[in-house]
């Protein structure tokens, strides 16, 4: 369940033309990061699951005003390619790029999966 839809969300993002990855080290910034976060059963279909999907935006090292600008636009191209709930800025650490870390957005989507 997870895999289908974290699959589907970087499909998604791909054929939008944004950079995302399931695994941080194939991830090329300006990019999103894709990942599980939570499924809930339908209490009307224990079938149906809505499945929570982390998604976070990252930029290069940028200046704060750079970056924010950066993620805007990131998080732009985003919401045009799939409906986003719920946006938080954060500093992520990736070990393939920056280890103290780089400016991001957290974002989370919600999708309705069916077994």
């Amino acid at each position: 369940m997870f895999g289908e839809a974290v699959s589907w969300v970087v499909a998604q993002l791909a054929a939008a033309g944004i950079s995302a990855a399931a695994d941080p080290a194939d991830l090329n910034t300006p990019g999103v990061w894709v990942l599980p976060d939570t499924s809930t059963a339908s209490t009307l279909d224990d079938q149906l699951h809505e499945v929570t999907i982390l998604l976070y935006l990252i930029v290069g090292s940028l200046p704060a005003t750079d970056a924010l600008a950066a993620l805007d636009g990131l998080l732009a191209g985003v919401r045009a390619a799939i409906r986003v709930r719920s946006v938080q800025a954060v500093t992520v650490a990736l070990p393939n790029h920056n280890p103290a870390g780089l400016p991001a957005y957290r974002a989370t989507i919600n999708l309705d999966i069916k077994e």
